[in-house]
């Protein structure tokens, strides 16, 4: 008997991506694809938008997912196609954690589609972002995991400004012109920080029942859709780049501002943050990075553009609490 695949297709930023599958219900997973703010591991938590389009064979890569029951994951990665084979059914049905799965937003799809986006001059960097409609400015907050980024932005949504970015923010240079691109609004947000730091957004997120909702009941997914910029794009916008170190406790306040020469090296560090690592899926299967030399080099090339070329207004390095962090800045 002839085996029977399923089709499936998304564009993301103009990079087109057919997933291929002999199992209909991992195409039809779509707390992964369409999910608005109810599950931590959406792909929307990272990406403002999965467009669907007709299935072809003339997209930019092909991710094949082919299920074999009893089977340990397997993958192979191409330049162009990417494998993966085994139980995959089963990995999704018993993971609790879904956010490094294939298709979680901390997983192997995103880092595909990151890589591949480079690959057509579009960039990522690794930050939360908003908007200030007086000043006209736009505020990126870069840094790894846990270092307070999404503490800043909500911060920043108290005093006023509009979200851009809940994780990642997009950007492309074309000549002398410096485009960004809107990237998520929808924010895995640690439910302590909401309720003891930033109460008086939880109505303004329209939020219901916070403390009930479940998510190792650390993080709930938020949808901040309803404080997003007008804008999708910003063409040559003027830019102020924070650096946080947030401590809840913290009483001292150190925020200072840097010689916007120096922070090249920040800047290069921050594209490779959400590529270059190596992959644990499923808290079980080893992924290795999927970078390699000629794309750090590149990045760091881009890095050095984006400091001669983006009209950045100032750059500051902060330690601080979520109370105090945007003193001096705002």
């Amino acid at each position: 008997m002839m085996q029977k695949f399923y089709f499936r297709s998304f564009s993301v930023l103009g990079v087109e991506v057919g997933i291929i599958s002999n199992h209909q219900f991992i195409l039809n997973y779509d707390e992964y694809f369409l999910d608005k703010g109810s599950h931590l591991h959406s792909l929307l938590s990272n990406f403002n938008r999965l467009e669907k389009i007709p299935f072809s064979f003339n997209h930019d890569i092909y991710l094949y997912l082919i299920n074999i029951k009893g089977f340990p994951l397997e993958i192979e990665i191409g330049s162009r196609n990417i494998y993966c084979s085994g139980d995959i059914l089963s990995f999704e049905k018993k993971t609790l954690d879904k956010r490094k799965s294939i298709f979680g937003n901390m997983g192997l799809f995103s880092k595909i589609l990151l890589r591949h986006l480079e690959k057509k001059g579009i960039f990522t960097v690794h930050s939360t972002a908003m908007y200030s409609q007086i000043k006209k400015i736009l505020y990126l907050v870069l840094g790894g995991s846990g270092s307070g980024k999404s503490t800043v932005l909500l911060a920043g949504l108290e005093k006023g400004l509009e979200v851009f970015g809940t994780e990642l923010v997009h950007f492309q240079i074309k000549n002398e012109q410096i485009l960004f691109y809107k990237g998520s609004i929808i924010m895995n947000c640690r439910k302590e920080n909401l309720i003891e730091d930033f109460p008086e957004l939880i109505d303004k997120f329209n939020i219901e029942n916070l403390c009930k909702t479940k998510i190792q009941d650390i993080y709930c997914p938020v949808d901040m859709s309803n404080l997003q910029t007008e804008n999708n794009i910003f063409k040559n916008p003027k830019i102020v780049l924070i650096f946080p170190r947030i401590e809840k406790f913290r009483k001292k306040v150190i925020i200072s501002k840097m010689n916007t020469s120096d922070i090249q090296d920040l800047i290069f560090d921050n594209l490779c943050q959400k590529i270059s690592p190596a992959s644990l899926l499923y808290n079980k299967y080893f992924v290795a990075s999927l970078d390699n030399k000629e794309a750090q080099m590149y990045r760091m090339k881009i890095a050095k553009e984006f400091c001669q070329k983006a009209d950045i207004q100032s750059a500051w390095d902060i330690l601080a609490s979520p109370q105090n962090c945007l003193d001096k800045i705002l």
